[in-house]
């Protein structure tokens, strides 16, 4: 007949603090973890808008750079041209300064926008950092805690308790910073 464990019975009450502040510690953990995985989100999310803003800045750029090319050659085409070539010509470069302008205006606007994004993951990313300091912190606590029930030394438990408020804080400031 095959042996059947049964569980330990804790031999005082010290044990089921351990295990009720490990758990507590553990949904410390849990909800850190799930705010830190939301921060990775976020950079992601702002990098991949940052790069698509970039690439639309540089659109611009290159369509701006191309207009003053053509406004440049139809100068050089029309040097000594009078009459209606000569009005035609001007209409031309007035539109493309015109072009030129508008370009120039919505790179700039465009240019803010992928600042702003780069701004939000780099951001995202300082907050991202905190939750994993604060992970790693309550992690170690859980174990400190979970030592101190194995070798019966309270003075695991206490360093366990501490470094678990030191996770607990930095998971706080990562939540408000």
């Amino acid at each position: 007949m095959p042996d059947i464990e049964l569980a330990e019975k804790p031999k005082d009450g010290k044990e089921k603090e351990i295990g009720l502040v490990i758990a507590i510690i553990a949904i410390v953990l849990a909800i850190n973890t799930a705010f830190g995985n939301k921060a990775g989100d976020d950079e992601i999310i702002a990098r991949v808008e940052a790069s698509n803003t970039w690439s639309y800045y540089q659109s611009k750029r290159i369509r701006r750079a191309q207009t003053e090319l053509t406004r440049d050659l139809v100068r050089l085409d029309t040097i000594g041209e009078e009459g209606a070539e000569r009005a035609f010509a001007e209409e031309l470069l007035k539109n493309y300064q015109e072009e030129i302008r508008r370009y120039k205006l919505e790179g700039d606007t465009i240019q803010q926008q992928a600042i702003a994004f780069v701004q939000a993951a780099e951001k995202a990313t300082a907050k991202g950092d905190k939750h994993d300091l604060a992970d790693i912190f309550l992690q170690i606590s859980i174990v400190l805690c979970s030592i101190s029930v194995l070798t019966e030394q309270r003075l695991f438990y206490r360093l366990g308790q501490l470094v678990a408020l030191i996770g607990a804080v930095v998971s706080l400031y990562a939540f408000i910073a």
